[in-house]
């Protein structure tokens, strides 16, 4: 095989990794769970940041970005399938403190945010809201 060949092939190669899930890191229960709760502290931080209507504009930008990166977490977690409740349990376990000082802020900044009435900034938590939803 020629040297030009090989180059190919080897681009080829690495191509296909990049593509094929198989090639990469496999996904677990535990990794889907620090991920989404990384895009909830994304959310998080663009929400409090909702002061008066122009941030409020800016914060429903940034959650709109977040948007699809909830339905690539839903999907993943559809791949990965449903956990065994001895893995659900350590995930709850592990995950508890964090998970709870996330939702916190997100309560307290959706409380604040809404009292904003800025529409694009509801349209984006309610657009938010289904993609969430659909993680199980």
């Amino acid at each position: 095989m020629s040297g030009v060949s090989r180059n190919i092939a080897a681009l080829a190669a690495a191509g296909l990794c990049l593509v094929l899930p198989s090639c990469g890191q496999k996904d677990t229960h535990e990794k889907i769970m620090g991920d989404t709760l990384d895009l909830m502290e994304q959310f998080a931080t663009a929400l409090e940041q909702a002061r008066d209507n122009e941030s409020a504009r800016q914060a429903a930008r940034e959650i709109e970005q977040l948007v699809e990166e909830f339905d690539e977490i839903a999907a993943r977690s559809d791949a990965v399938g449903k956990p065994t409740p001895e893995v659900e349990q350590d995930l709850a376990k592990k995950f508890a403190e964090r998970r709870t000082k996330i939702l916190g802020r997100i309560s307290s900044a959706t409380t604040k945010a809404r009292s904003l009435d800025e529409g694009s900034l509801l349209e984006s938590l309610a657009h938010l809201g289904k993609s969430w939803s659909a993680i199980p």
